[in-house]
């Protein structure tokens, strides 16, 4: 009898399983980086996401990730003020700032900062591009990362082509080398729907980006979360309410998959463990629990680190 699904089976070259516990990770890109690096840090992997907030598209990836590798700190000419708030066009609102300019500019070059030293340091830099639509900033050819609710007659709207995307791709992994030879890239096209340019819209974006990484001159690992979305979970069981981004079971699987495909074995095998000990120190102790018991959790939690950090000594 024929399976009723079409279940995902990497080839050879889908698997580099060379990601351990003891590698420094930075996810960049999407919110779907965000679900992937809170999936890792799950599982006590050393993780910084998104140093200067969610970015979608390539062009905007590039731009944050020349900044970082340039230490290029933000100038008061860079911001500008909507609703109250200090943004500038090349971070998301996530770090815009309701203070002074002063404070707004510590804010974040002391995001540059440390996202330059994450970048310098990392050995796992994973890319997660979201779409290939761009906005321009009229007059100009400014792309931004975010246009901050400010009015559409701001921006022109466009969609970048496979070869620039591709050519997008190669800087960033050419400008990340330059800084940190060692680092392993990896690149994955978000499995979330952008319905607002349209069901055509979203797929010939997807598209896109899976093309321009498929022409990239540069050496990186892909993995394919947007197909595996679209043909090994087909279902609309597996979207969230909004029927466009995953449901916690989608993300779930794909991470899973992730993991057995680009972990080393030691490494799948302490996420397990380490999965465990995350949901002790996560668990929120009811205060009319009986002390003795309560004693006894921690004892057993305490011996559980113990026992990993002697197991796999990097986790320290």
């Amino acid at each position: 009898m024929s399976s009723f699904r079409t279940e995902w089976h990497p080839t050879a070259a889908e698997s580099p399983r060379c990601i351990n516990h003891s590698d420094r990770i930075v996810a960049i890109g999407s919110c779907f980086a965000e679900n992937m690096a809170m999936k890792l840090r799950a599982t006590m992997m050393r993780v910084v996401s998104n140093p200067l907030g969610t970015m979608f598209n390539p062009a905007s990836i590039y731009s944050c990730i020349k900044r970082l590798c340039e230490k290029r700190v933000f100038t008061p000419e860079e911001l500008f003020e909507h609703q109250g708030r200090l943004h500038t066009f090349d971070t998301h609102s996530s770090l815009s700032c309701s203070g002074t300019a002063e404070e707004a500019l510590a804010r974040l070059n002391d995001a540059v900062v440390s996202g330059s030293r994450s970048i310098a340091e990392a050995d796992t830099l994973i890319l997660t591009l979201g779409t290939a639509w761009i906005f321009t900033l009229a007059g100009s050819q400014k792309i931004v990362a975010n246009c901050h609710k400010l009015p559409a007659s701001r921006f022109v709207r466009s969609r970048l082509s496979i070869e620039q995307t591709a050519a997008y791709i190669d800087s960033i992994c050419d400008t990340v080398r330059h800084i940190n030879p060692r680092v392993k890239i990896f690149i994955t096209v978000s499995p979330v729907r952008h319905l607002a340019d349209g069901l055509h819209g979203n797929q010939l974006s997807k598209a896109t980006l899976m093309l321009g990484a498929d022409c990239s001159a540069a050496e990186f690992h892909y993995f394919p979360s947007y197909e595996i979305m679209c043909d090994d979970l087909r279902d609309y069981r597996f979207y969230a309410t909004d029927m466009l981004h995953p449901s916690d079971t989608a993300v779930d699987y794909i991470y899973e998959k992730f993991l057995s495909t680009c972990f080393t074995s030691e490494a799948v095998a302490a996420a397990g463990e380490c999965a465990a000990l995350h949901r002790r120190l996560s668990h929120r102790i009811d205060p009319e629990t009986p002390r003795n018991i309560i004693d006894k959790f921690l004892t057993d939690t305490d011996n559980l680190r113990a026992a990993l950090i002697k197991k796999y000594p990097y986790l320290k």
